[in-house]
């Protein structure tokens, strides 16, 4: 049985990588391979890691070997089967079948970020949360899929708004009126687009339906292993988890979720009331919603152009129907406050003498607040965190 080792999963031949570095970093998978090796054998602070001298941190892009058997990527429903950060189904079941047989974890967290993240700052964040996570017997499983929703909307909102700029003056409100609604039309598609691949993952028998199975599989294998399931989604990834409990619940019934925090999210009120609150009674133990107060997200901005939260735009000019509730929304959210005792609502003012357990003071801020990711901790493990978050964890470069 494997303990520390992920090592044997980990070596891959037969992409064209055409840069140096990503050469150098597939003939080092393939080492790593060879020798059943786990990485922290190989990589000590002040190698080729990247590592941060005296930390644990990683620099830059983190190499795939890093965070290798931590992530799945999915991009267009189908595995993102080439580049630095690639996945594919065999990778998925060795995964599966290491974590079935070892005894070092009693929980697995499936995690989705938000559609602000390029694989990139996803590869960070796993780097950065991983050694926190297994310190605590908590194996996380990224899934790190493409939205191009940074750039894209950034080219929206700063395009659209520069040329507004010229012929309005800034006046607050009006001004984001403005913006809302020359954005509207091309943000719309962007969105639409964005939803339909979190949909198309986990719909049919693609990339993210056949990483269930694969961990179903291996885990009921092995009935010595009790894993408890846990989801933590932040802003797009609330949409993405509603279609994985869609698909998990068509695929293992009786399969039950300890814990879903979702930051932000992003889902309407109708998303949730299709796929979470359903399952509130049978499938999901407790969820929590980590949401800015309403007075945080209109202190937010948008690319330095838009003066309220993602939120609020994607509300009032992205959704098909405007303004669209969002779960994510303390005005929307607050409707559901008593609605279930598996449902708790925890509210960020930013102070840490009234909501000590979410500090964060911006849409994009909850993954990167220790306060908020500590709470979460606690919920999954049911007590404090042997080993918690720091500052210094959740500082990406």
């Amino acid at each position: 049985m494997i303990q520390n080792s992920w090592g044997s999963h980990w070596g891959r031949g037969g992409t064209a990588l055409w840069r140096y570095e990503d050469w150098y970093e597939n003939l080092i998978d393939a080492w790593v391979l060879s020798l059943a090796l786990p990485t922290p054998q190989i990589w000590a602070p002040g190698s080729n890691a990247r590592q941060a001298e005296g930390t644990g941190r990683v620099s830059g892009m983190p190499p795939r070997h890093r965070i290798a058997g931590h992530f799945v990527h999915i991009d267009d429903g189908r595995f993102h089967d080439a580049g630095r950060y690639w996945s594919n189904l065999e990778d998925v079941r060795s995964t599966a079948q290491e974590l079935a047989h070892s005894r070092k974890y009693r929980h697995l967290l499936i995690y989705a970020h938000g559609g602000l993240n390029s694989p990139a700052d996803s590869a960070q964040r796993i780097a950065h949360m991983r050694d926190v996570f297994e310190a605590n017997r908590i194996y996380p499983l990224h899934l790190m899929y493409d939205t191009g929703l940074s750039e894209e909307l950034k080219d929206i909102v700063l395009g659209r708004a520069r040329r507004l700029g010229e012929r309005t003056g800034d006046i607050a409100d009006a001004w984001d009126l403005l913006v809302e609604r020359i954005t509207r039309k091309p943000g719309r598609a962007l969105w639409r687009e964005m939803k339909r691949d979190a949909h198309d993952g986990f719909s049919g028998d693609h990339a993210g339906v056949q990483t269930l199975k694969a961990f179903i599989d291996a885990l009921s294998r092995n009935g010595r292993l009790k894993l408890e399931l846990h989801l933590l989604g932040h802003s797009t990834g609330g949409i993405l988890l509603a279609h994985l409990l869609e698909a998990l619940h068509r695929l293992a019934p009786h399969a039950r979720i300890s814990s879903c925090s979702l930051m932000a999210p992003a889902a309407t009120l109708d998303l949730y009331h299709r796929h979470y609150q359903p399952l509130l009674d049978n499938a999901i133990d407790r969820l929590a919603l980590y949401n800015l107060s309403d007075r945080l997200e209109r202190d937010d901005n948008v690319a330095q152009v838009y003066r309220k939260s993602l939120l609020y735009l994607v509300s009032r000019a992205f959704e098909e129907n405007t303004p669209a509730r969002l779960l994510g929304m303390q005005r929307y959210s607050a409707s559901l406050e008593g609605s279930n005792d598996a449902l708790e609502i925890i509210y960020s003012e930013g102070n840490p003498n009234l909501e000590p357990r979410s500090l964060s003071t911006s849409h994009g801020g909850f993954d990167n607040d220790p306060a908020t990711m500590n709470d979460i901790l606690q919920r999954i493990l049911g007590n404090k965190p042997r080993r918690p978050f720091t500052a210094d964890d959740l500082a990406y470069d």
